[in-house]
C-alpha cells in the first residue's frame, strides 16, 4: 500500500456512477504498477485480484470529487492526496531493486503489486446520478478511484485508488489481506 492521509473537517464527496462485474475485465487487479518475476504467470493471480478489489465489491466507480464548503481560492486536496499516492506506487515498482538486472536472476516467483491508498480523516460522500435522472448523494466509508494521472516525470497511467475513511481502515486491511 501506498498511504496519503488527509484530514477534513468538511465532507469529501466522491463522484460516481454504476460499474457492473461485467464492465470491470479480466484484468482488473492488473490495473496498478506491478512487477513479476521468476516463473510466474499473471493468470495464476487474475481471479484473486479482481474479486477481492473494492470496486468489485461496490459496484461503483468515482471518477472525480469535491471538498465541500471549500473556499474557492484554497487548492483542491483530494486531488493532490490520490496525485502523491499515485506517485509513490509508480516510483515504488521502478526501485532499483526490482530492476530487470536484479529479476533475470531470480529463480522463484515474485510478485511486487502496488496500491495507493487515500485515508480520509473525515466524511466521505458519493454522489451520483441515477437512471431516473436524481441525484444521490450518501455516506460510503471506501469508494474506489479510476484516477488518469501524468507529468513531465510520470507517463499518463490510470491508477486504481482507493478512498477510505480512517473509521474503515480496519475493514479495508481485512479486505486486502485476503489479495495478497
Amino acid at each position: 500500500l501506498h498511504v496519503e492521509v488527509k484530514k477534513s473537517e468538511t465532507p469529501w464527496i466522491a463522484f460516481t456512477q454504476p460499474l457492473p462485474h461485467s464492465a470491470l475485465g479480466q484484468f482488473e487487479g492488473w490495473i496498478n504498477p506491478h512487477v513479476v518475476a521468476g516463473r510466474f504467470a499473471l493468470s495464476e493471480m487474475t481471479a484473486t485480484l479482481t474479486s477481492t478489489s473494492l470496486r468489485t465489491a461496490m459496484d461503483l466507480t468515482a471518477h472525480s470529487a469535491h471538498e465541500a464548503f471549500k473556499k474557492p481560492d484554497q487548492p483542491s486536496r483530494w486531488y493532490t492526496a490520490l496525485v502523491t499516492a499515485c506517485k509513490a506506487s509508480y516510483d515504488y515498482v521502478r526501485h532499483e531493486a526490482f530492476s530487470k538486472k536484479y529479476l533475470d536472476v531470480m529463480t522463484h516467483p515474485m510478485l511486487i503489486y502496488s496500491n495507493p491508498l487515500v485515508i480520509l480523516d473525515g466524511i466521505l460522500l458519493s454522489a451520483h446520478i441515477g437512471a431516473d435522472g436524481e441525484i444521490t448523494v450518501e455516506e460510503r466509508e471506501m469508494v474506489p478511484f479510476l484516477f488518469d494521472f501524468g507529468s513531465r516525470a510520470y507517463p499518463r497511467t490510470t491508477f486504481r485508488v482507493d478512498l477510505v475513511t480512517l473509521g474503515a481502515i480496519d475493514r479495508y486491511i481485512e479486505r486486502t489481506d485476503k489479495r495478497v
